[in-house]
C-alpha cells in the first residue's frame, strides 16, 4: 500500500499533460489539464533544498545523510500527501483541506551539497525555469543558515516563498534582504536565551568558553548568546572564539589551545558535526575533554550524535562525547513517526522515493546514477523520527495551508491564481496550526516561528549499553533530560556526566 500515492499520480498527470502542452502558468501555480476529470488541476510545486551529498576538493562525491536529510525530505513529501488528501492525522487543521482547496502539491528534491555556491546555482536554475519544465511555487529548506541566506535572497527577489525548518541564524530575520523567507523553527535569538538560562539557572555556571563556526549560523548564535547573557545572566562571563567552517587541523589545534588557556571547566560549541568532531578529538589530546573534569555543551548543529555509527569504543571521540549535552528546539509527534514508518514498510513508496532522488553523472562516463539506494533500502530507514523531520514536515504544511488561504480566482479565465508575496503574507500573518512540533505561529515582522510557540530541550549523550555488534564499535543514545516551556526549564531525568554520576561539576578548577 502506498502512502505517497497522490504525489506519483500528480507526477504522471503533469507528465502526460506536458506531452500535449496542456499546462499553463497562473502566478506561481501550474494549471494542468486533466482528461480524467475534464477540468484543470492547480499544482503548487514544492522544491526541497537539502544536502544529500558532499563533493571534496578533488571532485569526489560521497553520500551525505549525517543530519538525516533524506528522512526530512520524506517528511516534506508526507506533508504534501496529507495536504492533497486532506489527511489530518498529524495536523488537525489539514483535515478536509482537499474539499476546501483546489490546489494540489508535488515535491522535488535539489541537492545543495552543504555549500553556498551550489545552492545559489540551484536557486538560479530553478527560478529560471519556464514551461514545460516544472516551475516552483515555494521552496522548503535549506539546512545551513549560510546556505539559506544566499538562496533565499534569490528566491525572495524572484517571488517565491522559502520556508526552512532548520536554518536558525537571526540574520534571516531581515525582511529587507530576505522578504519571503520564513521558518518553523525559532531563530538563534530564542534558542540562545533558553541555553543561557539552562547554563546559569540549572547548572549554576558563571564562566564558560564558547567556540563557534564562522558562518552565519555560528555568528548569529554567538551574538544571541552574548545578548542573552547581558539580559538574563549579567553575572555570567563568556569567552568567545571563532573557528572557520571546515577548519584544518592547525586551525583546530590553535583554537583548542585558546579554549584551554581560559581555564574554564565548561565549553559551549556552536559547530556542525565535522568541526565538532575535530575540536573534541583535539580537546582530548589537550586534556579538556573526556577527562571527567571538563564538560561540553553544544547547540543544535551536533544533534545527530546518537545516529552515528563506526565510533570505536576506545577512541578519543567516544570518550569526548560521553556525558555531553546539547540544547535544541524540541519537536516530536507519534503520529508523524507512525506515518513515516508506514512509508518505510511500503516497497512502492520506497521505489517512488528512489525515483525522485537526485542523480549524479559519473566523472568517467557521464552516466546519471542513483547513489542513495543503500540508505533507502536499509531496514533502519524511516524506522524512527529524526531531529528535523517534524520541523520540515511543518514547513511544508505551512506552505500548503498558506497557499490555500492566499489563492484566488483569476478574473481573466477563472483559473486559480497564487501570488508569491501574498502567499508568504498569508503564512506569517494568518496561519497557525497544531503541528508535528507543537503549536506553530509566525512573527509577521521576521517570518520566524515565535519562540513562545516552540519548546526547547536538553539531550544528554551517553553510551548505548544495549548495543554490541562484536566489532568493537559503540553507539550513543540521546536522553531528553530537560524541557523548556513558558520561560522555565523543567527536569525530566537526571543528567549523566562523563563520570557516570549526576553530580553537577564545578565551573571553576
Amino acid at each position: 500500500m502506498s502512502l505517497l500515492s497522490s504525489l506519483s499520480d500528480l507526477d504522471s498527470l503533469r507528465e502526460n499533460a506536458s506531452s500535449v502542452n496542456n499546462i499553463t502558468r497562473s502566478g506561481n501555480l501550474d494549471i494542468v489539464a486533466s482528461t480524467a476529470s475534464g477540468g484543470n488541476v492547480p499544482i503548487c510545486h514544492i522544491v526541497n533544498f537539502m544536502p544529500f551529498s558532499l563533493v571534496d576538493e578533488n571532485g569526489h562525491r560521497t553520500v551525505y545523510n549525517e543530519d538525516s536529510t533524506l528522512e526530512s525530505g520524506v517528511a516534506v513529501m508526507l506533508a504534501a500527501q496529507h495536504l492533497n488528501a486532506g489527511d489530518g492525522r498529524v495536523v488537525p487543521e489539514v483535515a478536509g483541506l482537499s474539499d476546501r482547496c483546489p490546489i494540489r502539491f508535488t515535491v522535488e528534491w535539489m541537492d545543495t551539497e552543504f555549500i553556498e555556491r551550489t545552492a545559489v546555482n540551484s536557486a538560479i536554475e530553478l527560478t529560471d525555469r519556464r514551461l514545460p519544465e516544472r516551475e516552483p511555487c515555494a521552496i522548503t529548506g535549506a539546512l545551513r543558515s549560510a546556505v539559506s541566506i544566499p538562496s533565499s535572497l534569490i528566491t525572495g527577489l524572484r517571488g517565491y516563498p522559502q520556508v526552512s525548518g532548520v536554518s536558525t541564524s537571526a540574520s534571516l530575520d531581515d525582511k529587507n534582504l530576505y522578504p519571503l523567507f520564513g521558518r518553523t523553527v525559532p531563530s538563534d535569538a530564542g534558542t540562545a536565551v533558553a541555553a543561557v538560562l539552562y547554563m546559569r539557572n540549572v547548572l549554576g555556571i558563571r564562566y564558560i568558553a564558547m567556540v563557534h563556526t564562522s558562518d552565519a549560523y555560528g555568528t548569529a548564535y554567538a551574538r544571541g548568546m552574548n545578548d542573552a547573557i547581558a539580559e538574563h545572566a549579567p553575572d555570567m562571563t563568556i569567552f568567545s572564539f571563532i573557528l572557520r567552517f571546515g577548519a584544518n587541523k592547525e586551525e583546530v589545534k590553535n583554537t583548542v589551545t585558546q579554549l584551554k588557556q581560559t581555564e574554564c571547566m565548561y565549553f559551549f560549541g556552536v559547530l556542525f558535526d565535522g568541526d565538532a568532531d575535530a575540536v573534541l578529538k583535539e580537546a582530548v589530546k589537550q586534556g579538556i575533554a573526556g577527562d571527567g573534569r571538563h564538560n561540553w555543551i553544544f547547540g543544535d548543529g551536533v544533534g545527530s550524535v546518537d545516529e552515528r555509527t563506526g565510533i570505536h569504543r576506545d577512541s578519543d571521540l567516544a570518550r569526548a562525547y560521553q556525558g555531553t549535552l546539547a540544547t535544541m528546539a524540541a519537536g516530536s509527534s507519534d503520529e508523524l513517526a507512525d506515518a513515516m514508518r508506514e512509508i518505510g514498510d511500503s516497497a512502492e513508496d520506497l521505489d517512488y522515493i528512489k525515483s525522485v532522488l537526485p542523480r549524479y553523472r559519473g566523472r568517467s562516463d557521464g552516466e546519471a546514477r542513483l547513489i542513495h539506494s543503500d540508505l533507502v533500502d536499509a531496514s533502519s530507514f524511516l524506522s524512527a523520527q529524526k531531529l528535523w523531520d517534524g520541523f520540515m514536515y511543518d514547513a511544508a504544511i505551512a506552505v500548503g495551508l498558506s497557499a490555500c488561504a492566499a489563492a484566488r480566482n483569476n478574473d481573466a479565465d477563472g483559473t486559480t491564481y497564487l501570488d508569491g508575496t501574498e502567499h508568504f503574507s498569508a503564512m506569517v500573518n494568518g496561519v497557525t496550526f497544531s503541528g508535528a512540533t507543537g503549536s506553530v505561529a509566525f512573527d509577521p515582522s521576521t517570518g520566524s516561528r515565535e519562540a513562545a510557540s516552540a519548546s526547547f530541550e536538553i539531550v544528554n549523550f551517553v553510551e548505548n549499553t544495549d548495543f554490541d555488534d562484536g566489532s568493537g564499535t559503540m553507539r550513543f543514545k540521546a536522553v531528553q533530560t530537560h524541557i523548556f516551556q513558558n520561560g522555565e526549564w523543567t527536569s525530566l531525568l537526571p543528567v549523566t556526566f562523563y563520570d557516570g554520576t549526576s553530580d553537577i561539576p564545578p565551573y571553576l578548577p
